[in-house]
């Protein structure tokens, strides 16, 4: 029974456990983004000498193949990837004794690692430290009460403007998502909001010119990957009073392809039914493989389960089949010692006290033998019956204080007899 709760709880963790540590790369200068599939759960631990940053990363599995990854920047060296249970832990080793900061991003599913000197810090600096650490506790206005009193270029991440959508305040975000966007931030997930912001404005070529930076930004070639999306109303936001500069090749590249697609749609109707079918067939089979991969993971967990219900079952029904074996052998075993047991009752036994058992008398009615009963040190017995015969007697004779009669050496005799049935109707079970 144990093992088959073990088993299911591996098989349940391991269906269950479907977020996966992908990718970790340097976003600036001391500052490391640390990316999953899904949102997580994390601790962090600063060593004594603030030269070590643990992060646990819980319910977790690592699809890193490196060990180590080297950092090289100013504060970051490396660091070094391990497996725990099904927890990820990195350790960051630090060049020298630093402070830092640490934030999850909301559609890369990525945390952000940033080390800084506590030596000479500016105001400024702390301030948007406190602002990060606000924003990282999910205290929003505490955190853009601090990234306001920031007044330097330095520090227009974007964070501020992330901050804003969480409160709902899209055009407060946008205004800061652009400055941050136009100052080339190294966070990924301020193209992100501008894409999600575009597309639901109807903008869709600003929306996917957005998205290619976002994915160029954590080195994503797939350029149908999706990412988690924000809810926010968008049905008051204006954005045709903000002067927007973006990378014009690039949103000429996007509106080529465009303007190309519907250039050939109009004049090749059966090209277009085409390509609605092969997107629509190709739609359907990535559903069709996600349904079949759930159902083989069920079918697969239904067949190990009646395996080890059947199992179990056995070893049940084994070991009451055994039971019955032995109770059956123990009641034939005592059927035929009564057979075998069965003799005359003598009607008397007379023995002389005065005389050494050597020299007793012992008279009987029955038939057997004076010499049997004799007292002899090398005296045995070579058939059953006379065993039982002469255990039978023995017991009905009674013995004297001044006897020399051997009493362990009856015992032995006595028992003869039933040894061999037992030998003979009992056997082992394995």
């Amino acid at each position: 029974m144990k093992l088959l709760v073990t088993i299911l709880f591996f098989i349940f963790s391991s269906t269950l456990l479907t977020n996966e540590l992908v990718d970790i790369i340097k976003l600036d200068n001391d500052i490391t983004l640390i990316r999953c599939t899904e949102q997580f759960n994390y601790t962090t631990q600063l060593s004594e000498d603030k030269k070590n940053i643990t992060l646990n990363i819980l319910s977790v599995s690592n699809s890193i193949d490196d060990n180590s990854i080297k950092l090289r920047s100013d504060l970051q060296k490396e660091i070094f990837v391990s497996t725990n249970d099904n927890n990820v832990k990195l350790n960051l080793i630090l060049t020298n004794s630093s402070g830092y900061n640490t934030y999850q991003l909301p559609y890369s599913n990525s945390l952000v690692i940033e080390s800084f000197r506590w030596e000479g810090i500016s105001q400024a600096e702390e301030d948007y430290r406190d602002g990060l650490f606000a924003y990282d506790s999910k205290l929003y206005d505490e955190a853009i009460y601090n990234f306001s009193k920031v007044n330097s270029e330095k520090y227009l991440t974007g964070i501020k403007g992330l901050v804003y959508l969480f409160q709902d305040s899209v055009l407060l975000s946008y205004e800061n998502l652009l400055l941050a966007a136009r100052n080339n931030s190294y966070l990924p997930d301020v193209y992100a909001a501008l894409s999600q912001i575009h597309f639901q404005n109807g903008d869709t070529t600003k929306a996917n010119y957005y998205n290619q930076r976002f994915l160029d930004k954590l080195s994503i070639k797939d350029s149908n990957y999706t990412y988690p999306k924000l809810i926010f109303d968008t049905s008051n936001l204006n954005l045709d009073d903000y002067e927007e500069i973006i990378d014009s090749s690039g949103v000429a590249s996007l509106e080529s392809n465009s303007e190309q697609k519907k250039f050939s749609n109009l004049f090749d109707t059966t090209e277009r039914k085409q390509n609605l079918t092969n997107n629509s067939s190709n739609d359907s089979i990535g559903t069709n493989t996600t349904e079949i991969k759930n159902l083989a993971i069920y079918a697969l967990i239904g067949f190990i389960l009646i395996v080890l219900f059947v199992f179990a079952y056995y070893l049940k029904w084994r070991k009451l089949k055994l039971e019955k074996q032995k109770d059956k052998a123990r009641n034939n075993f005592e059927n035929e010692l009564k057979k075998e047991t069965k003799v005359s009752k003598p009607e008397s036994l007379v023995y002389d006290r005065t005389v050494g058992v050597s020299e007793t008398i012992i008279k009987s009615t029955s038939n057997y033998k004076k010499s049997e009963f004799r007292k002899n040190s090398n005296f045995e017995l070579s058939n059953v019956d006379d065993k039982i015969e002469y255990k039978n007697s023995i017991e009905r004779i009674s013995l004297s204080p001044n006897s020399n009669i051997d009493i362990e050496k009856i015992d032995q005799l006595k028992s003869s007899s039933k040894s061999k049935l037992f030998r003979k109707y009992f056997v082992s079970n394995k």
